[in-house]
């Protein structure tokens, strides 16, 4: 980087052969006052009395180190050749050196075209993600890092609808001896330190939770509106029929017909019946959805007089505002917002 440099940073043991680059101190202090920290405060990496200066930086991959290093240093040739059209890997390594030494602001020249690369069309809830569990972290860590709230708050709505929680023995010390891990797309996501919020496993848990408990709770309503003694058949009243010495009304044969209809569309996909809780449920609230809209849009009428007494219609509308409902869409709260924005403001984005 510099072939005056008074200073040899032999980055990346972990990963194999280290990379050596000799670079200037002075301008490393000036740009990361972590770096300023390290190199001239009271660490082991600061300046030895004598013999060369030689700092090992281990855990930094050197790709990333190597692209900061060249625009630290105004190599600017160097920067345009590897992060012209970056890879999403290749940001999520940026940016993570970034944080760790405090220097996202080295990249504001970059900075609108990296937002435009990282934009990977994702149609949330009703479609198909373009990517896997592995790029959706990796999106979602690009976007927290570079202030894109709108897309950090699709990919997490992505994993509220079609992820599931496992509960599994903690890797890490924790105050519980047991950790919630999200899995998508049969991958368990690790969210590390590098992997957007701290709180996003929560934030995950926690609205998929709430959005399964609102599909339930739809279901167990109309359930149990045509068991009551008043039933949901809003038809005028018809005939009454006999049997077995009983009396039953059209309005409860129609609710009976519903009812018995829905039972065996539930049967048939293969359950028993559907909990009254959320934390019962271990599927992702899309496949609940998709479950639901079988056992609700093929329901008979008794006659044209109770056309419109099956929920079809009244759960296709439902579905329809919960999958636009803003508690599942705009999850991050103030302070994801204040982070995001104080990220904008020093990269320079609208």
């Amino acid at each position: 980087m510099d072939p005056d440099g008074d200073l040899v940073l032999q980055v990346g043991s972990r990963f194999g052969s280290p990379r050596e680059f000799r670079v200037c101190s002075a301008t490393m202090r000036r740009t990361s006052p972590v770096w300023k920290n390290m190199l001239f405060g009271v660490w082991k990496e600061a300046k030895p009395t004598a013999g060369p200066w030689v700092v090992d930086l281990p855990e930094d991959k050197p790709e990333p180190v190597h692209g900061l290093l060249a625009i630290i240093h105004s190599k600017f040739h160097l920067v345009h050749s590897s992060y012209r059209i970056p890879r999403l890997s290749q940001l999520h390594d940026i940016l993570v050196v970034t944080d760790k030494y405090d220097m996202i602001s080295v990249i504001q020249p970059w900075a609108r075209t990296w937002v435009q690369q990282v934009r990977i069309p994702v149609d949330s809830v009703f479609g198909t993600p373009q990517s896997d569990g592995h790029d959706c972290i990796l999106r979602i860590h690009v976007a927290w890092e570079l202030g894109i709230d709108d897309l950090l708050s699709t990919d997490i709505s992505e994993l509220i609808f079609n992820s599931t929680i496992t509960t599994c023995q903690a890797t890490k010390p924790l105050r519980l001896p047991f950790e919630q891990k999200v899995v998508y797309k049969g991958q368990v996501l690790q969210f590390d330190s590098n992997a957007g919020p701290s709180d996003i496993v929560e934030t995950i848990a926690e609205h998929r939770s709430s959005l399964i408990q609102t599909l339930l709770d739809f279901y167990h309503a109309e359930v149990k509106c045509r068991t009551r003694d008043e039933g949901e058949c809003r038809a005028t009243a018809g005939a009454v029929v006999y049997s077995g010495g009983i009396k039953y009304s059209e309005r409860q044969l129609c609710d009976s017909l519903i009812l018995g209809s829905l039972f065996r569309t539930q049967q048939r996909l293969g359950y028993s019946s559907l909990p009254l809780e959320a934390s019962k449920y271990f599927n992702d609230a899309n496949f609940l959805m998709g479950t639901l809209s079988s056992i609700f849009t093929a329901l008979p009428y008794l006659s044209d007089r109770h056309r419109g007494c099956p929920p079809s219609k009244k759960y296709v509308e439902f579905e329809v505002r919960t999958k636009a409902d803003p508690r599942w869409l705009n999850v991050l709260g103030p302070e994801h917002k204040q982070r995001m924005e104080a990220q904008r403001k020093i990269l320079g984005l609208p």
